[in-house]
């Protein structure tokens, strides 16, 4: 959903907010409830057209198809999902991930890419990822 915040008004711009802050935590709750990794390497696919979906989702569902299928494709995807969206903010860790699946070492890239934290920065003072109540 595309939303021009700048005519809305403060209030609205909380409602709209606060009703995307719900809809993520709802995804959340069912993403740890799955276990499809179909439907998580459709998801994948469809954000890779335009990246649509917000990047703290993307890791969560990337970690969770890892858990539930840790093929080494889907590393290698992560990896680069990592690199596309963060350039050398996660460059450690997409590039432990790359050397352990290159190496058949799957276990331990698995280890590295569930460790991945979307917070691995704090954010600057001001900006506001959610809501305050």
């Amino acid at each position: 959903m595309k939303c021009n915040y700048s005519r809305l008004s403060k209030n609205d711009v909380k409602k709209a907010k606060l009703h995307l802050f719900n809809l993520s935590e709802d995804f959340k709750l069912k993403l740890k409830e799955t276990k499809e990794p179909d439907l998580l390497i459709n998801i994948v696919e469809e954000d890779k057209k335009n990246y649509d979906m917000p990047i703290d989702l993307m890791f969560l569902v990337y970690q969770r198809l890892i858990e539930l299928q840790p093929h080494k494709n889907i590393l290698l995807d992560f990896a680069s999902y990592l690199l596309d969206i963060g350039g050398p903010d996660w460059e450690e860790e997409l590039e432990a991930i790359r050397k352990f699946t290159n190496d058949d070492k799957i276990h331990e890239a698995v280890e590295v890419a569930l460790k991945v934290d979307y917070l691995k920065y704090p954010f600057r003072e001001g900006v506001e990822l959610y809501p305050r109540n």
